[in-house]
């Protein structure tokens, strides 16, 4: 893996300027042009995405940011795979117990066939935030609460008056997603309640570039639960009686 640099960049350029017309260009690099989308450069807000870029002659690591949005860098010719990450401190999975961290995130492949291509990096949301509201204020001395999947996923709720919140990773598609209320020791589970199945039967897309948010309304007594998909734009919502 090599990182660009400028005296790199001009060491590429040099190269290409050597492929003359007149010569079979073919074993020339083809050049793919990266540029951070508006909304990438809005979600960067001084903080640069790091870029990753593999190809047929290897791998190279960049750095895109509000002070250098765009690049061009030599590949070889064929298949071009880009993943980028918003450096926020974020990476996956996450640890076992602890919510996954807020993850935005690119990938795009395309076939570099001529001398140029063109990729608008933007960065999606790929965690989703469930926000979970209790009528009636739970009592961490008598229960707690616990997010857990078959997919050895496990994070505890810890509700503030009568809030909780937790960031769900963009692989709990396929998982089984249960809220459970624990006895306040932790060694029993009072009830369980299936989220997945509900969200799905809410229309929630996991599949989506950008991963909407949730909001669920708890009531104790007696049990209810209601859920809420929100979409990121924040364009209105479903809500689905349980």
């Amino acid at each position: 893996m090599r990182k660009i640099s400028i005296f790199a960049f001009s060491l590429a350029m040099l190269s290409m300027a050597s492929c003359s017309v007149k010569e079979e260009r073919g074993g020339c690099p083809g050049w793919l042009h990266l540029e951070l989308s508006p909304r990438s450069l809005s979600l960067a807000e001084g903080r640069s995405a790091t870029v990753s870029v593999l190809h047929g002659g290897g791998s190279d690591t960049l750095l895109l940011s509000d002070a250098l949005p765009a690049l061009w860098i030599p590949v070889s010719r064929g298949v071009v795979e880009v993943k980028a990450l918003l450096d926020n401190g974020a990476s996956e999975p996450s640890a076992w117990g602890m919510e996954c961290d807020s993850l935005w995130a690119y990938h795009a492949k395309l076939s570099m066939e001529s001398e140029e291509g063109y990729l608008n990096v933007t960065l999606h949301k790929r965690f989703a935030t469930v926000w979970f509201s209790f009528e009636t204020a739970p009592d961490p001395e008598e229960s707690c609460f616990q997010i857990r999947t078959l997919k050895d996923f496990c994070c505890l709720l810890y509700a503030s008056g009568g809030e909780a919140s937790v960031r769900l990773p963009a692989s709990m598609g396929d998982a089984s997603l249960e809220l459970c209320c624990l006895s306040s020791d932790g060694n029993r589970v009072l009830w369980e309640w299936d989220l997945g199945a509900a969200l799905l039967a809410a229309g929630y897309d996991w599949g989506a570039e950008d991963l909407s948010d949730v909001r669920v309304r708890v009531s104790l007594a007696p049990l209810d639960i209601s859920v809420m998909v929100v979409p990121w734009e924040g364009n209105g919502g479903l809500i689905l009686e349980i």
